[in-house]
């Protein structure tokens, strides 16, 4: 089956990601943590897996280039195929523990990793530092740090685009809405 319409997917993420080890074309497991709903029917339920792939991973000193793309839902013997790229910044579970105690709200939200800009062949890339993952103990030296994991728990969201659908789609609402209208 597939799904004929763009819609965002919240996530988690089921396996955590060690930045200093993953690259392109390793496999992600995701879960979804809301229901999709499409003209008023659920069309993936809340708790569905989603498996895909980091599609682009590059490290360019303490920064990071990270684009994923999500393949397929699948639940109770059901399975929709997708195509589906990150959609704004990870909210990292670790870090928002690691902050909860010590962050005024006014400061903004620490455990959002990332910015997001459109590509042309990615879909989508996520920016983001290295220190923008480890825990404000490791910041003088972020790369040598025990842990520098986007954490299982995390969560974000991804946006499926039918495949007939060209991918400046992805961010373009209104050349969205014509092209449906077709």
């Amino acid at each position: 089956m597939a799904l004929d319409e763009r819609v965002d997917i919240p996530v988690e993420l089921q396996n955590p990601l060690d930045l200093r080890y993953v690259n392109a074309g390793d496999a992600i497991k995701l879960k979804t943590t809301h229901e999709v709903v499409v003209g008023g029917h659920t069309v993936i339920p809340k708790g569905a897996i989603i498996t895909g792939k980091i599609s682009s991973f590059q490290r360019n000193g303490e920064s990071v280039n990270m684009a994923l793309l999500a393949e397929r839902a699948t639940w109770k013997g059901q399975t929709f195929d997708l195509r589906a790229y990150i959609w704004g910044p990870i909210k990292s579970i670790g870090l928002a523990s690691d902050y909860a105690t010590n962050i005024k709200p006014e400061l903004g939200d620490p455990a959002l990793i990332g910015r997001m800009h459109p590509d042309a062949t990615l879909g989508t890339v996520l920016d983001f530092f290295f220190l923008e993952v480890v825990s404000p103990s490791c910041h003088m030296d972020p790369l040598r740090c025990e842990k520098v994991a986007i954490e299982s728990g995390s969560s974000f969201v991804v946006r499926h685009l039918p495949p007939e659908y060209k991918l400046d789609l992805l961010f373009n609402d209104a050349a969205y809405g014509r092209a449906r209208a077709l």
